[in-house]
């Protein structure tokens, strides 16, 4: 099921932002995670500084979801962040926030990155999948 998303005004079908963004197939998406607990972790505030990021990879059939522990330093514009997110192929994250040189970095390698205020990684991909994300425009400053 695909709803019609509104961003500053403009009106927008979600299903065309899924195809277009999957190319209607499978998906892989990142999300800053608190805990290693499946769809059940909360998501971490903090992209930089997330203990782990939840990779998660969608179908039409199902839902698998791996974490990987963030073992790196801490920089700005989360370096190691990126790292793990290119490396799994993650074409789209969905966070709470970041900072502006992650945001920057992330769209500069052509990743899509979207604002969630969901607590659960479950709760933030099926905001996901009905279409309810806005892509994130600005981060915050250091």
């Amino acid at each position: 099921m695909y709803t019609c998303v509104y961003i500053d005004n403009m009106h927008i079908d979600a299903k065309i932002i899924y195809e277009k963004i999957t190319g209607g197939d499978s998906m892989v998406i990142a999300i800053p995670a608190l805990d290693n607990n499946g769809l059940k972790s909360r998501i971490s505030e903090h992209f930089g500084r997330a203990p782990y990021f939840a990779i998660v990879e969608l179908t039409d059939e199902k839902i698998d979801v791996k974490h990987i522990a963030n073992t790196g330093e801490h920089f700005h514009g989360g370096s190691r962040a990126i790292d793990v997110v290119i490396n799994h192929n993650a074409s789209v994250v969905i966070a709470h926030s970041m900072g502006q040189k992650a945001l920057d970095n992330l769209h500069q390698a052509g990743i899509t990155v979207l604002k969630t205020i969901a607590k659960t990684v479950e709760e933030a991909v099926f905001e996901y999948k009905q279409g309810k994300l806005p892509e994130m425009t600005e981060g915050h400053v250091h």
